[in-house]
């Protein structure tokens, strides 16, 4: 582990980050997108993370629309109401496997709970739990696969078109 932050903090000590690529809808590969970004299409695995009470249910006061306005009864309802939406978006974007996944704990090692939606999923009975662990060691190979410099090919390609002598 101690490898692991070391790396981290050589990459804030020289100001560099971790590249991201956006692609968007790849028919190959892995997509990572937002709930809201994932409407309208359906994968054959869905991976839901941080499906935590503080990320589901938080208050959403920077919406650009009053919510009360539009579904009737008392706003932290109508937000309850509009985050259950939300969720249920997320879940019937799988077409053969879904997983949902929460943390027990914060980067604080504070304690978190997961989101009232993955209680109703539970109780439901239509799936159920499945405690995953990771241990220091495999988490120590993950992010030391993930922080290693990428060898770039480079390809020389010569346009023939640019090339003929006029």
């Amino acid at each position: 582990m101690s490898e692991f932050l070391d790396k981290i903090e050589l990459l804030k000590k020289n100001n560099l980050g971790l590249k991201l690529n956006k692609i968007i809808h790849g028919v190959e590969g892995v997509n990572l997108m937002t709930v809201h970004g994932s409407k309208g299409l359906q994968f054959d695995h869905v991976f839901m993370m941080g499906c935590t009470e503080n990320y589901w249910e938080k208050d959403r006061n920077s919406l650009p629309f009053k919510l009360n306005v539009l579904l009737p009864g008392e706003p932290k309802e109508a937000l309850k109401e509009e985050s259950r939406r939300l969720f249920y978006v997320g879940l019937t974007r799988a077409r053969k496997h879904l997983q949902i996944s929460f943390s027990l704990k914060d980067d604080k090692d504070k304690p978190l709970m997961r989101s009232l939606f993955v209680e109703e999923v539970l109780e439901s009975k239509v799936c159920e739990l499945n405690k995953a662990h990771a241990s220091e060691d495999e988490l120590l190979h993950f992010f030391d696969y993930m922080l290693k410099p990428i060898e770039k090919k480079v390809f020389n390609y010569l346009n023939k078109n640019l090339s003929k002598k006029r």
